[in-house]
């Protein structure tokens, strides 16, 4: 209803306008007419004066006329309709989902990618190095090589202690997976001979099989073992080395018989 109102409105505004432009335009004539008229006859210099307001008459005419033509468009103009830009919708980045760490504990298997991923949560005793960062890793098989070299040691006797607790921490983590047969752990440092020349060598070396930690080891208990006796993880291991460097330092050697059985 309202729409019919408007359009309604719409075409009275238009014959309005169209009706005044008419008037202007009859007036316009009629003066004309009557211009016309009046000076018929007369001098030369009426006539000029005539034709010049008649002139005169007419321009404003003319220009009402436009005017009034330029509104009636004006009016029935429609308004354009705005363009509105659409922007297209972004696309979702697909992330694909990271490889799944296997479960170690749950024979997870034997892999440099599934070992290291092991090392870097495991749990060491202090002293220890960071587990998570061998210096090498071999793997044959089932077997598996791990070494180790520390940043610094304060002595012979700290050396032992820091070699038995990263041995300790680096068989505990990798034998908690029933498919590893047996785990070795090599320690190195930087030794002087006697003729003053540094060089790196093996400082420790372990080596702990599957039956054994099935028979023997309970873990935990172990561990305060260790913790109290720098020595004890090298005699309950199946094969050991100690640097002779070490063993000859030692004032208590208690269960170290020798200072390498096995290897």
């Amino acid at each position: 209803m309202r729409a019919q109102y408007v359009d309604g409105y719409r075409r009275l505004r238009r014959l309005k306008w169209y009706w005044q432009a008419s008037a202007v335009t009859i007036v316009a004539l009629f003066t004309l007419a009557i211009i016309g008229a009046a000076t018929e006859g007369g001098d030369a210099d009426g006539e000029s004066n005539d034709a010049k307001a008649a002139s005169a008459i007419t321009t404003q005419s003319q220009s009402a006329a436009a005017v009034a033509v330029a509104d009636v468009r004006a009016a029935t103009q429609i308004p354009s309709t705005p363009t509105i830009a659409i922007e297209p919708s972004a696309t979702a980045t697909v992330i694909p989902s990271p490889t799944p760490v296997p479960v170690w504990e749950e024979d997870a298997p034997i892999s440099e990618y599934a070992v290291r991923a092991r090392l870097e949560t495991a749990d060491g005793l202090s002293r220890g190095v960071d587990l998570g960062n061998p210096r090498n890793l071999t793997i044959e098989g089932a077997h598996i090589t791990l070494t180790y070299k520390p940043k610094i040691a304060l002595g012979e006797t700290d050396m032992l202690t820091v070699s038995a607790r990263t041995t300790f921490g680096a068989m505990r983590a990798m034998l908690r997976n029933p498919m590893v047969q047996s785990v070795t752990v090599i320690m190195l440092g930087d030794w002087i001979d006697p003729y003053g020349k540094t060089t790196e060598e093996e400082t420790t070396r372990s080596t702990l099989s599957r039956s054994t930690v099935d028979s023997k080891i309970a873990w935990d208990g172990l561990a305060t073992r260790v913790t109290d006796d720098n020595k004890h993880m090298f005699c309950i291991s199946d094969s050991y080395f100690i640097h002779p460097g070490i063993y000859s330092r030692l004032d208590d050697k208690g269960c170290l018989l020798i200072h390498g059985a096995s290897y």
